[in-house]
């Protein structure tokens, strides 16, 4: 079974969504005056305009990144697109707006595309969280997934297109809940969430008096979503800013890596916990315990197979844990773990690696193992550039101890061959705008660390980012 592949309009996206030359302009005013472009846009864009009401306006989804507000999708699989357009509409009269999207299906009329309208589908609310279509329950055709907010309230709803018309299939009732009621914030991601090859929704629902948050997963059938099971996780601050990542946890599991805001112990700034799950047996499994606070960061850092083995790792920044400020994104030291594939008590990380990253300079520098979790790194400002000095914690001598330095120099200082003679260092890289030289400041530690302290292997550990 393939995934939905969502083909978004390109240029009516760069129409619709702000951009330098029309950023004055509203959608409706340019969907009433579309500029010029080629043939087939100019009657979609009257196709759009004809069947839209007047009190109705395209409206960009906020799961953008996936879809946007006018979209190509063969939903009943014909092998011909239909059109929908995600729209809201205001009433005036009733104070009360709502959103939902236009249908509309293509057709041909004396050799030229028409569009039929199959009816605008609205229900109430300000913004559309979610909107994307999936074949959920395997039957050969789309269903239209839209994800609602209005004021306190989040809804759920799956609609069906058949026989040239749309059908509201499911809405959302949280009957497995104790707590449906007070449910005011939902999140979902659709995917392949296990190994089982059938599509599967995850839906994170969350109870802001309490700030917990249900994870349920499930799979829709029969016009219903059928909950395989639910986990909560506690202290949870809201699911605007969470994230979620779907990959390969262990060498042969697929799971869900979940980057959770949460409150830290002054409730004075957001924290990052990172939590991991998967699905065995049609049951939710926790990889970590909820008072393991092992995997905290004070700001988002996208999990990654860093070490290109096919399973994710997770970073976590070195002085962010546990709810430590860290003040900087200019730059930062990163270890990545991976799970030990071990569940319960057992459960934990193992060290992968250290990686320096500096997003300043666009530079990172691979930590050498003997120097993991001991590596610190000092900024120093100088007439010929920046310095950034890298040393190492003494546990017997409790102390910080120099062991090599950076210096980033730009082209025009660089270059001038004065300042380059008198430069102790190695070059180890050149890009557009810098050179970059190393400078050994305790060769005799380094070797006591049993690190190699040749030119061709230091600069083994150096790269740029691009």
């Amino acid at each position: 079974m393939k995934l939905a592949k969502v083909t978004t309009v390109a240029c009516l996206m760069l129409l619709f969504t702000t951009g330098c030359s029309v950023s004055s302009q509203s959608p409706e005013q340019l969907i009433e005056d579309p500029p010029r472009t080629n043939e087939e846009n100019q009657v979609l864009y009257n196709g759009i305009n004809k069947h839209l009401s007047k009190s109705s306006k395209l409206l960009l989804p906020k799961n953008a990144r996936e879809t946007g507000k006018v979209n190509k999708v063969d939903l009943n699989n014909d092998g011909i697109n239909e059109i929908i357009a995600v729209i809201k509409k205001e009433d005036i009269n009733e104070d009360k707006n709502k959103v939902g999207f236009l249908l509309l299906s293509e057709d041909s009329k004396d050799g030229k595309t028409v569009y039929i309208d199959r009816g605008e589908n609205l229900v109430p609310g300000e913004t559309a969280e979610y909107i994307n279509f999936y074949d959920l329950d395997g039957d050969g055709t789309k269903e239209i997934i839209l994800l609602s907010k209005d004021g306190d309230s989040t809804n759920l709803f799956i609609y069906k297109y058949e026989n040239d018309s749309v059908s509201l299939a499911y809405t959302l009732e949280s009957n497995w809940l104790d707590e449906s009621r007070n449910i005011t914030d939902i999140k979902i991601k659709i995917g392949y969430l296990d190994n089982d090859d059938v599509i599967d929704i995850l839906l994170l629902q969350l109870n802001t008096k309490t700030n917990t948050m249900y994870t349920s997963i499930g799979n829709f059938k029969d016009s219903n979503l059928d909950i395989k099971d639910t986990v909560s996780f506690e202290n949870v601050k809201n699911l605007g800013d969470l994230y979620i990542t779907v990959g390969n946890i262990a060498s042969s599991k697929k799971g869900i890596i979940l980057d959770i805001p949460t409150f830290n112990e002054n409730n004075k700034y957001t924290t990052y916990t990172t939590r991991m799950i998967f699905v065995e047996n049609n049951k939710i499994e926790k990889v970590f315990k909820d008072d393991d606070h092992t995997l905290t960061k004070s700001y988002y850092i996208a999990p990654e197979d860093i070490n290109k083995d096919k399973v994710l790792d997770i970073p976590i920044v070195i002085g962010s844990g546990n709810g430590q400020a860290y003040t900087s994104k200019n730059s930062a030291n990163i270890i990545w773990y991976k799970w030990n594939e071990k569940l319960g008590e057992e459960s934990n990380v193992v060290f992968n690696s250290q990686i320096y990253y500096n997003y300043q300079y666009n530079y990172k520098l691979l930590v050498p193992t003997n120097l993991k979790e001991r590596l610190y790194v000092s900024q120093e400002y100088n007439s010929n550039g920046t310095s950034f000095k890298f040393s190492y914690y003494d546990k017997e001598k409790f102390e910080s101890i120099g062991l090599f330095t950076i210096s980033v120099l730009e082209k025009s200082i660089a270059d001038d061959n004065s300042k380059i003679s008198t430069h102790p260092g190695i070059i180890l890289s050149e890009s557009d705008d810098y050179t970059y030289y190393l400078e050994i400041d305790n060769e005799d530690n380094l070797k006591k660390l049993d690190i190699d302290t040749s030119a061709l292997k230091l600069k083994e550990y150096f790269s740029l980012i691009y």
